[in-house]
């Protein structure tokens, strides 16, 4: 078997660890290909160690899966250790585009110390969750990876991940400096619809949203029945502008529900420049049941460069908001303000 497989009893294979060498015939990104293939195929949950602080660098697209993958997709129950390593699409160069990480229907993805980057596809440039699967990240990083779809209506969610009806949990990770680019552009941090969202302890920073029509949610886009929780988390510096924006820090939304404790959403900035364009919520969009306790709102802008309206420089809120020990100060244009039938600012 490839890659230094270490496993159990003879006929069907079971759980294993397989170690991945940063270099040689069964090392580096073609290494990592193999060790997920020979994964996929046992029974069991499978552990994939890599060696500390090597690039595993993908060069090819490997299946088209919803859309190009520079990975198998995970189908079972993985776990990869990455020792500080980094998987990542060769930043060298004209390549293909494609994702790093697709989780499909059946799989389990857990990475714990691994820098994910430079994936480039129109929905989860860096990860895709689909429904029935599952990602934990521990002591990650997602960053530069782009959800890009440059046709006219174009559309571009999850520039770092994009959960679509599956379930993510995000322990003590940084998502950062990701980006989506299109017609229509929404989460280019974290996209997550009619699923589950967790994030503990963790950093959601400068990741930036470009609409040619419309952007949501530069940091976190929780729509479609999403269930968000954030703990302990910081967003911050991220950005949302098109001619009609909305939520540069936190987007929830469309029937879903938000708890947000012990959180700092901070100096994120909503830039709508159409004529008639409306920013609307430099730090959160709400339009959910929402909990923000113990939480600090702050330093986030909602603006209007086109000639349109900008309002809840803080927060605007059309769902139920529910503050408990939160402050929501410094913001601009304003603080905290309910629009349609929102309640609680």
């Amino acid at each position: 078997m490839a890659a230094g497989l270490v496993a159990g009893a003879q006929g069907t294979a079971h759980a294993a660890t397989i170690f991945v060498p940063c270099f040689g015939p069964n090392g580096g990104g073609a290494g990592l290909v193999n060790a997920i293939n020979t994964a996929n195929l046992n029974a069991g949950a499978d552990t994939i160690v890599l060696s500390p602080l090597c690039p595993y660098t993908l060069n090819n697209v490997n299946n088209n899966t919803n859309g190009p993958n520079g990975l198998p997709a995970v189908s079972t129950e993985i776990t990869i250790t990455g020792n500080g390593a980094t998987i990542q699409r060769n930043p060298v160069g004209t390549r293909p585009n494609f994702r790093v990480f697709l989780v499909s229907s059946g799989g389990d993805l857990t990475l714990t110390g691994v820098t994910v980057r430079n994936g480039r596809t129109a929905f989860g440039a860096g990860i895709r969750v689909d429904g029935g699967a599952a990602l934990t990240l521990n002591n990650s990083v997602i960053r530069n990876n782009t959800a890009n779809d440059p046709t006219p209506g174009g559309l571009a969610f999850g520039g770092g991940i994009f959960n679509n009806t599956g379930s993510v949990t995000i322990r003590n990770s940084t998502i950062r400096d990701n980006t989506a680019v299109a017609e229509i552009a929404a989460g280019a941090g974290i996209a997550s619809g009619a699923g589950s969202l967790t994030l503990i302890d963790s950093t959601v920073r400068g990741n930036a949203a470009t609409g040619g029509d419309a952007a949501q949610g530069g940091g976190v886009w929780s729509i479609f029945g999403n269930t968000l929780n954030i703990t302990r988390g910081i967003v911050t510096g991220n950005t949302v502008d098109a001619p009609d924006v909305a939520g540069a820090g936190i987007v929830a939304a469309a029937g879903g529900t938000a708890q947000i404790n012990g959180a700092v959403v901070r100096g994120n900035v909503a830039t709508a420049s159409g004529a008639t364009g409306q920013a609307q919520g430099g730090g959160i969009f709400n339009g959910d049941p929402m909990t923000l306790r113990n939480s600090v709102v702050t330093v986030n802008v909602a603006r209007a460069t086109g000639g349109g309206t900008a309002t809840g420089g803080g927060v605007l809120n059309e769902g139920a908001l529910t503050r408990q020990f939160t402050a929501i100060v410094a913001n601009v244009p304003d603080n905290c303000v309910n629009s349609g039938s929102g309640t609680g600012c």
